[in-house]
């Protein structure tokens, strides 16, 4: 059994968990604070970081060996490789690319634009140093927010999904990031349904939600943050 150490509100460590519900690969959470350093976290995982992918398995002598995956690109792709019964990183070499640069989107510049902003003066702040958020920074991240989901939409209307013609890695990477800010309330769907390219990012996101790998990510709790009412309907 895979143990997947996480913290409800990071992207990425969703993002694998909805991978591996797809994939029907059983896994039990552990919940890590990852900037408490904790000393028995630290010991496994250098990176100190999540999510992060262990197990115990055997080699072919039937020697114990431990698999430890820290990052969330190697674990997606650990996951691809091994678990082919339902591929998320499909079609010819170009549409592969396609996949990934959206996954690298949100990764690197969906993450320094929007995700690090809110994520730092909403959430680690409140635990950490207990400080009101920076609304100037928020204001900055709600910017470039409104930005990023008009072209999220634009390319689901271009192809009926992010990546393609059917779900995707692309789309998991995605939904896993718009969830955390649908619990944080930073995303108005009334207004975005006014809008032809985000009523079809509020389209998608129905249907992503709707999916059973999802259900257990609209269960997330965190102490201190109460998510919307909508948060858990599936019409919203």
């Amino acid at each position: 059994m895979y143990r997947l150490y996480h913290y409800p509100l990071c992207p990425s460590s969703r993002a694998i968990r909805i991978a591996m519900a797809e994939k029907n690969v059983p896994f039990t959470l552990i919940a890590e604070n990852f900037w408490e350093k904790r000393e028995n976290f630290m010991r496994i995982n250098k990176s100190g970081s999540v999510p992060f992918l262990a197990k115990k398995e055997y080699d072919e002598n039937g020697n114990p060996k431990h698999l430890l995956l820290s990052g969330p690109n190697a674990i997606l792709e650990y996951l691809e490789e091994k678990y082919t019964n339902f591929e998320l990183t499909i079609g010819t070499i170009e549409q592969r690319a396609e996949i990934r640069r959206i996954c690298d989107w949100f990764s690197y510049k969906f993450q320094n634009e929007v995700m690090q902003y809110i994520l730092t003066e909403k959430v680690f702040n409140f635990f950490k140093t207990k400080d009101v958020p920076d609304t100037y920074l928020l204001g900055i991240a709600n910017h470039n927010l409104n930005v990023h989901l008009d072209y999220f939409g634009y390319l689901i209307g271009q192809h009926g999904w992010i990546a393609g013609k059917r779900m995707t890695m692309a789309d998991i990477v995605a939904a896993s990031n718009i969830s955390v800010l649908d619990y944080l309330g930073m995303i108005n769907w009334q207004r975005m349904s006014e809008d032809n390219n985000k009523s079809n990012l509020k389209e998608w996101y129905s249907i992503i939600k709707s999916r059973p790998s999802f259900r257990l990510i609209l269960q997330d709790s965190v102490v201190g943050f109460n998510p919307p009412h909508y948060y858990r309907e599936l019409d919203f």
